[in-house]
């Protein structure tokens, strides 16, 4: 899946800052696509059975400047 993302740069109040109004004028407030890879599937062992735990992104939040991933489970059993 894709997430998009758009920064927002908040410039300092230093005026002999040149950085800042350089990196607003190429990214500020611009979309960009960000590919998210499948979570690679968690293998465990439980008595003799062997648990493969696929993860898939169920939700993309923000809150206080933070990114957060949601995934959720999907259990399948195999063979001994």
């Amino acid at each position: 899946g894709l997430l998009y993302i758009k920064p927002t740069i908040i410039p300092e109040n230093n005026k002999k800052e040149m950085v800042g109004p350089i990196l607003m004028g190429l990214f500020n407030e611009m979309e960009y696509p960000i590919q998210i890879k499948k979570p690679e599937p968690i293998t465990t062992r439980l008595g003799k059975k062997e648990l493969v735990i696929h993860l898939k992104v169920s939700n993309i939040s923000t809150r206080k400047n933070r990114l957060f991933i949601q995934v959720s489970p999907d259990l399948k059993k195999t063979a001994p």
